[in-house]
């Protein structure tokens, strides 16, 4: 668990279709000037099935939640490249998940994350970690670490015995007390309570 010092000058948006909330530590202390940032991204997730995610559905419950919600282009891999670039598909240039111009390939040939969310805040001063899926195709170069993420935590398969990224590093993930989701939250809780002691920024996107 996270103590609750560890999210002061919090913000967390929460995305998957449906919903989008904001929340920060519960307190009614205004929003610092460079809060801490984390980003969790949610795939192929409709509202109905959050009645099944009790803790997920609590992160939006004690945030602000929206009744609209747009989407750029309902298709993984250019729906990622818009999160990290900010951009229309027809601007980023993602516009499939696999083929011969797979989401990750195209991405990275184009020079696309020379400038990414990690990069530009990275720039201002903020620490940046990345955990979980990046892009469609991505295994392919699985020891390569897209630029401006100081923590690089991608994971290559699914749920039991995978394989991950680890700042470059491939490790390997066995057995039950492994299960992929809770190696995940383990880790940004790692960032969050390493990083929370002190007064430099960090952007976590999960």
């Amino acid at each position: 668990m996270i103590r609750r010092g560890a999210w002061r000058r919090c913000v967390a948006f929460f995305a998957l279709p449906g919903a989008v909330a904001a929340c920060d530590s519960g307190t009614t202390e205004p929003i610092p000037q460079r809060p801490n940032l984390i980003l969790i991204l949610t795939d192929d997730l409709d509202w109905k099935s959050m009645s099944y995610l009790p803790r997920l559905q609590r992160l939006a419950d004690d945030g602000a939640t929206f009744q609209n919600f747009f989407v750029t282009t309902p298709v993984c891999a250019p729906s990622r490249a818009t999160m990290l670039r900010g951009q229309f598909a027809h601007n980023h240039g993602v516009f499939v998940n696999g083929g011969d111009v797979r989401g990750f390939d195209r991405f990275r040939d184009l020079g696309r994350e020379s400038s990414t969310i990690a990069t530009w805040l990275k720039s201002a001063g903020y620490r940046t970690a990345f955990l979980r899926k990046y892009m469609n195709g991505y295994p392919d170069f699985a020891s390569h670490v897209p630029q401006g993420w100081s923590e690089w935590f991608a994971v290559l398969d699914k749920y039991f015995d995978y394989r991950v990224n680890d700042n470059g590093r491939i490790v390997e993930y066995h057995g039950t007390d492994n299960y992929e989701t809770d190696v995940i939250a383990s880790k940004a809780a790692e960032f969050m309570r390493r990083w929370a002691a002190d007064e430099t920024p960090f952007f976590i996107y999960i």
